[in-house]
C-alpha cells in the first residue's frame, strides 16, 4: 500500500525531493512515504503536517511604471557575482577540490550551471 504524507521544510532549510531534482516547495507538498522521506522527517529536516498550509492569496498588480522602478534597483544577480561571494570553507557551496559546486550555483540562479560555464567565468574574472 502507498502511504501519502503532508510535509514541510524545517524553518530555514531547502530539502531536495527524492530523485534530487528540486526542493520540496516552502509551503510543502504530498509525497509518498519512502525510505528518503523516513530519515528526512527522523533527522528533522522535513516536518510531517496534517494538512498543508493555503498559499496566501496574491497581491494585486503593481503597475508598470512600479514594475520598472523595482527592476531597475533591483542588482542583477549573475554567475560572477554569485563566484565572488562564495563561502569557500561551506561545504554546500564548493567541492572537496575547492571548485565551485555546479549544483549550488544553479539552485542559486535558478538555470543550470555547467562547470565548463563556471570555469569560463573564473578565467575571466581572474583576467
Amino acid at each position: 500500500m502507498i502511504t501519502k504524507v503532508n510535509v514541510v521544510p524545517a524553518t530555514g532549510l531547502k530539502v531536495r525531493t527524492e530523485n534530487g531534482a528540486r526542493h520540496i516547495r516552502d509551503g510543502g507538498e504530498s509525497v509518498t512515504l519512502s525510505s528518503y522521506y523516513r530519515r528526512r522527517i527522523a533527522t528533522g529536516d522535513l516536518v510531517k503536517v496534517k494538512t498543508l498550509p493555503k498559499p496566501a492569496k496574491a497581491e494585486p498588480a503593481v503597475s508598470d511604471v512600479a514594475q520598472l522602478e523595482a527592476q531597475e534597483t533591483k542588482p542583477e544577480v549573475t554567475l560572477a557575482s554569485v563566484l565572488a561571494s562564495l563561502d569557500r570553507n561551506d561545504p554546500a557551496q564548493v567541492t572537496e577540490g575547492g571548485k565551485p559546486s555546479v549544483n549550488y550555483l544553479s539552485d542559486v540562479l535558478n538555470r543550470r550551471v555547467t562547470r565548463k560555464e563556471v570555469d569560463a567565468a573564473l578565467m575571466e574574472m581572474e583576467a
